[in-house]
């Protein structure tokens, strides 16, 4: 879960970047043009900065909420382990085993499963 997180974020980041179509020109390129075209594309550069900055900002924003749900689902999820162990210690103390003993156990089941698989065959 956490990876697909990141990788949804870094896809966010990442991916209008690689679509943008900003149109940087060289030094004589930009001499070239004449005073109407600089001040146009000192504008459409200052619109894309901004658009840039919003962006980071809201990424930023993003990025927090989303560090606070991993925080806040990692409590969950530590609540949720802690619930199987107790009920898992439960069930151990009411079969009168420990959890050493178990792995034992669980052979001696899958050895008598296999016993029965193979009498199933032979009839």
């Amino acid at each position: 879960m956490k990876k697909l997180i990141i990788l949804a974020f870094v896809l966010v980041l990442v991916l209008p970047v690689l679509l943008a179509k900003v149109v940087y020109l060289s030094e004589d390129e930009y001499k070239k043009l004449n005073k109407q075209e600089r001040l146009h594309y000192w504008e459409t550069l200052e619109n894309e900065l901004a658009n840039n900055q919003q962006r980071k900002a809201d990424a930023l924003v993003d990025q927090e909420k989303y560090s606070l749900k991993i925080v806040e689902l990692n409590k969950e999820l530590a609540d949720v382990n802690g619930q199987y162990d107790s009920v898992y210690q439960e069930i151990l103390d009411h079969l009168g085993v420990t959890r050493e003993d178990f792995p034992a156990i669980e052979d001696r089941i899958n050895f008598f499963n296999g016993k029965i698989d193979d009498w199933n065959t032979l009839s």
